[in-house]
């Protein structure tokens, strides 16, 4: 089959063949495939943390922190021939919560907060005062070491949006064990 010049003009080469052999993806969401529901042992491969902006109800845009883990399954899943790497979903935090006055959106952080809270106790395995060395003190260990922790993956679905919400939480640090 031949392709008319305004397609094969879109991609190089090069960039098309590199189509060849990827996985199709099937709405599994923008944080890619993901384990199955319930606990998993993984690895902490990676911790990425970046500016972006909080955006919550009423139009409100504030500045936040951004932070992100990385697993990657440390058995083997039934499925697959190699372990699941995946991403955790993202914590977006206002950077200054003074500038937060609605409730719904003050509970949507205060949970994130949490939920990052314990993240980082597990990681670290101390008892987090100051978020900021607490999150240094987890990226020095997953960048020194491998620290392996027990995934709880959820999910629900928002049957008015038809939308599938994803959660996961570290239960405990196996590396200590």
């Amino acid at each position: 089959m031949s392709t008319t010049p305004s397609v094969a003009s879109l991609f190089a080469d090069s960039t098309a063949k590199s189509f060849a052999g990827l996985p199709a993806n099937t709405g599994a969401g923008a944080l890619g495939e993901w384990p199955a529901d319930g606990e998993h042992p993984c690895f902490v491969t990676k911790i990425d943390f970046k500016t972006d902006v909080f955006k919550g109800k009423n139009n409100l845009t504030v500045p936040a922190a951004y932070i992100q883990f990385h697993y990657s399954t440390s058995q083997i899943p039934a499925n697959r021939k190699e372990p699941l790497d995946f991403m955790g979903v993202a914590f977006i935090i206002p950077s200054d919560e003074s500038q937060i006055t609605d409730e719904g959106n003050r509970t949507r952080i205060r949970i994130e907060k949490e939920r990052l809270i314990g993240h980082l106790q597990t990681i670290t395995g101390t008892t987090i005062t100051d978020v900021r060395q607490g999150l240094q003190a987890a990226i020095d260990a997953v960048t020194t070491g491998r620290i392996e922790v027990m995934v709880k993956c959820t999910s629900r679905k928002d049957d008015k949006t038809n939308r599938t919400y994803k959660t996961e939480y570290l239960s405990a640090n196996l590396s200590r064990v």
